[in-house]
């Protein structure tokens, strides 16, 4: 079996493969499908159950970082490679689909502690598709220097995204810094760095 191609970004301690990522979600639903025909629910039940199977799934493999207990994934201290996101349903959300090396900055200042990580771990940023992400971008771009960053849809949220637009963002959405762009601000992402002193520490 070959490892996934998106190693190197998610940056797992286990080093799934393709087929071991891919069991691990068909287990999952296996689970709750099984439970849902176990009791018999009507279809408007059945969803609200599976959401539910797989939201306390995510939360019972829940950690927090730090004294300001930031949200993340189980992962998130041994990971060599980390993916910061905006938010606790951001987290919740990509653990849904064996993404668990993630933790959430909880708002537009970038904390102390998320810094001192991206100074010591290989990151990607995944952020909204909308003006807050962008303006999180800039924090990031201004106080750290994150290597890749990978968006939502304009105008969508990365917990709302299904496995498939999830699949679809990992594995051909994340680009190099100098590769991005800001979605909801008519501005070049290194014309941004340059005007903030901070173009020569993206350059590789």
């Amino acid at each position: 079996m070959e490892n996934t191609e998106d190693q190197d970004i998610n940056g797992t301690k286990h080093h799934y493969t393709k087929e071991e990522k891919a069991k691990l979600i068909k287990d999952n639903k296996l689970r709750a499908e099984e439970l849902v025909k176990q009791l018999n629910l009507n279809d408007d039940s059945s969803k609200k159950l599976r959401t539910m199977v797989k939201e306390e799934v995510a939360q019972r493999k829940m950690n927090s970082y730090g004294s300001n207990n930031l949200p993340a994934g189980p992962d998130i201290y041994d990971a060599n490679s980390i993916i910061l996101v905006e938010g606790r349903a951001d987290v919740i959300n990509l653990m849904r689909y064996g993404i668990d090396n993630t933790i959430a900055i909880q708002g537009t200042n970038v904390p102390g502690n998320v810094i001192h990580l991206c100074n010591s771990r290989k990151v990607t940023a995944l952020l909204d598709g909308d003006r807050g992400g962008d303006s999180i971008l800039k924090e990031l771009l201004l106080k750290t220097t994150i290597e890749f960053v990978g968006r939502a849809p304009e105008g969508r949220e990365i917990e709302h995204l299904n496995r498939e637009e999830i699949l679809e963002l990992m594995e051909t959405g994340i680009k190099p810094v100098l590769e991005a762009e800001f979605i909801n601000e008519r501005i070049s992402l290194i014309d941004f760095l340059k005007r903030n002193g901070r173009y020569n520490a993206y350059r590789k």
